[in-house]
C-alpha cells in the first residue's frame, strides 16, 4: 500500500506531510484537493488505521495484555479505530448542523484526518521493526507510543489555534475538547480495556 501510494500519490504525501507539520498549508490543500474522499486519501486512511491498529496491538502484546497473534483482538481494535474515525468525522458535522454555522469545525475535522493519515505513515517503521526485528523490539514500541501520545496532544493544540483563529472562546474550546474530544477516548479506552482483562 505505501509502495502504491509513493508511486502513484507522491505529491498528495508531500502535501500532507507539509500539513502536519504547518498548519498553514491545510487550506491550501483544501483548496486544491476539496475532499478526502479521493483515492490518495482514502489509501492514507486504510494506512492509518492498519498501522495505527498494528501498533496498538503489538503495545498490548508486549505488556502481556493479548495472546500472541490474535487475529480477534486485532479485529476488534481495528472496528474500536473505525469507530472513533466515524465519531470525529460526525460530531462536527452534527454542531455545524445545530448551530448553522462553520466556525473553523470544516478545518478541525480536515485536521484530524490529516494528522490520522500522517501519524499512520510515522508509525510503518516502528511497527516494521518491532514485528519483525529481535533487537530493540520493547525500543520502538515505547517510541510509537510516545508517538502517538506527542501527536495526540498536538492534534489537541492545534484544535484550540483553530477556535481561537475563528473568534471562539477559549472557555468553550475547552469545554468541547474535554466533553466531545477526550471523554470519548477514555470511555473506549476503558471499554476496551475491560474486555482484554476478561
Amino acid at each position: 500500500m505505501v509502495a502504491v501510494l509513493n508511486t502513484l500519490f507522491i505529491r498528495k504525501i508531500r502535501m500532507q506531510v507539509e500539513g502536519f507539520f504547518n498548519a498553514r498549508y491545510v487550506n491550501q490543500i483544501l483548496r486544491e484537493e476539496g475532499s478526502s474522499t479521493n483515492p490518495a486519501s482514502i489509501m492514507l486512511l486504510l494506512n492509518g488505521m492498519i498501522t495505527t491498529g498494528l501498533t496498538v496491538y503489538l503495545l498490548l502484546r508486549s505488556g502481556g495484555e493479548v495472546d500472541t497473534n490474535s487475529w480477534l483482538v486485532f479485529g476488534m481494535i481495528l472496528g474500536g479505530i473505525a469507530a472513533v474515525l466515524l465519531y470525529f468525522m460526525i460530531v462536527p458535522e452534527i454542531i455545524r448542523f445545530l448551530f448553522r454555522q462553520d466556525r473553523g469545525l470544516s478545518e478541525h475535522k480536515f485536521n484530524f484526518l490529516l494528522i490520522f493519515q500522517v501519524t499512520g505513515l510515522l508509525l510503518i517503521p516502528c511497527t516494521i521493526i518491532a514485528s519483525y526485528s529481535a533487537v530493540g523490539k520493547q525500543v520502538f514500541m515505547y517510541v510509537a507510543l510516545t508517538v502517538l501520545i506527542l501527536v495526540y496532544v498536538y492534534r489537541l493544540i492545534r484544535g484550540v489555534v483553530i477556535g481561537i483563529s475563528n473568534r471562539i472562546s477559549l472557555i468553550y474550546i475547552i469545554l468541547y475538547l474535554c466533553t466531545l474530544e477526550i471523554l470519548p477516548i477514555v470511555v473506549i479506552i476503558g471499554l476496551y480495556g475491560d474486555q482484554f482483562h476478561r
